[in-house]
């Protein structure tokens, strides 16, 4: 699992702002973290980094910044590998490979300036990078400066204006969305100190539909801001695929149970609205719990013959010591009546399964396919082909020796059609 976040720390020089940056990274088991509008000169940058980031790695742009530095990112390599790309004074573009997975992503670290033009910088920077980026995961996080619909406002808009139109526009240029996300809905508050504040949603994370193909499970949590007027985002990602449900198997053995027909009777509703292929289909629905309930209850097959036995074999051990003991002998039965009801179970459950498996396996190019296509030509060359330039006499033993010798019983069956073509293949050659 790899967990990122970014924070509008509003200045990393603050030891309280340090003090929450490193609570932040413990408590949500980070292992990325970037710290916005650091505000801290180049020349501090080291010390400030080991203070809150101890021995991790860590980059920054602020050779690029004006006014102090703008973006802090720092990872710990033992988790992950991360390479910087490209960087501006408002974006930083990282490749991010993941070492316990492997995997490969990218990430961009956005802190945007306050006015639309001046973000058109932003917006020209990401679109470059969708070239690089092309088929992998992406990820764009931070603080954008900007809300993205109207609804993203407390005070409400009377609709979008023209830094909102560049984003929108730069969103579906990027064909992008936002990651499933739980938390607080507006991420930065005006006046956290009074009352009558402004709150807007514009911090953000983004993904590009590769991320949410590769990394389905996904998710973001915007925490609370505490002290700070912004809140700190943190992204998520699995390390495995989502577990998924197994598909549902009818196993023909229930068909023989008593309770099967008054299970179904009981969840099978007639009366349901709609069209016919809509009332089967849920009524087949309804009896998926039930009928796995049902199998549930008939324990695992194979270790339910083979206790069974074990109990059988004690029993006809005890009776054949004590062979006038009458509960011994009514034991006896209830066991036999009971072992044979359970072998007769095992075996419809593993015909069917062996059925399944040929239905799965038998039209693949598979080995399993080839040795099953090997026996099938073995049994093809005893079959009899009659030959018009042999007597009747020889013609009749010739076919008495190859039935009585030649057939091999052991021999799966073959089909009608696999065994006329087989004769016509051997007509032909020997016309040939």
């Amino acid at each position: 699992m790899l967990s990122v976040a970014s924070w509008n720390t509003r200045g990393l020089c603050n030891l309280s702002h340090q003090r929450a940056v490193r609570d932040l990274i413990r408590e949500s088991n980070l292992h990325v973290c970037a710290a916005l509008e650091s505000r801290a000169s180049v020349s501090s940058l080291p010390s400030i980094c080991e203070r809150v980031f101890g021995s991790w790695s860590w980059a920054s742009n602020g050779s690029l910044c004006l006014r102090g530095t703008r973006i802090i990112v720092a990872w710990n390599p033992v988790h992950v590998d991360m390479m910087l790309l490209n960087a501006t004074d408002q974006v930083m573009h990282f490749q991010v490979k993941i070492r316990d997975s492997s995997k490969i992503l990218f990430l961009s670290m956005v802190y945007a300036e306050n006015y639309h033009i001046a973000r058109r910088q932003l917006w020209a920077s990401l679109k470059g990078h969708k070239h690089v980026v092309k088929d992998t995961p992406w990820f764009i996080m931070g603080d954008f400066n900007v809300a993205l619909d109207p609804k993203d406002n407390s005070s409400g808009t009377s609709g979008p204006n023209r830094g909102m139109d560049d984003f929108r526009q730069c969103v579906r240029h990027l064909e992008v969305e936002d990651v499933n996300y739980k938390g607080l809905f507006f991420t930065w508050t005006k006046n956290p100190n009074g009352t009558g504040g402004l709150l807007k949603k514009i911090n953000r994370i983004l993904g590009n539909s590769h991320s949410l193909a590769r990394f389905p499970s996904a998710s973001v949590v915007f925490l609370p801001y505490r002290n700070l007027d912004h809140s700190p985002a943190v992204l998520t990602l699995p390390s495995g695929s989502p577990r998924k449900p197994k598909p549902f198997k009818f196993p023909n053995l229930l068909t023989y149970k008593e309770p099967f027909l008054n299970v179904v009777s009981s969840h099978w509703h007639p009366d349901l609205v709609g069209r016919e292929m809509y009332k089967i289909s849920q009524n087949l629905k309804n009896l998926k719990g039930p009928l796995r309930k049902m199998l549930s209850d008939q324990g695992n097959l194979h270790s339910k013959v083979a206790k069974l036995r074990l109990e059988l074999d004690r029993v006809q051990i005890a009776l054949d010591r004590d062979p006038e003991n009458g509960a011994l002998r009514e034991e006896h039965c209830g066991y036999l009546s009971t072992y044979n009801s359970a072998c007769l179970d095992e075996e419809r459950f593993l015909m069917q399964k062996a059925k399944i498996n040929w239905l799965h396996e038998g039209d693949r190019n598979s080995s399993f396919f080839h040795k099953s296509d090997w026996r099938l030509e073995k049994k093809s060359s005893d079959v009899f082909v009659p030959d018009n330039n042999i007597k009747d006499d020889a013609r009749s033993s010739r076919f008495s020796s190859t039935s009585d010798t030649n057939v091999d019983e052991e021999a799966p069956l073959m089909a009608s059609s696999r065994l006329s073509y087989i004769g016509r293949s051997q007509l032909s050659s020997r016309d040939a």
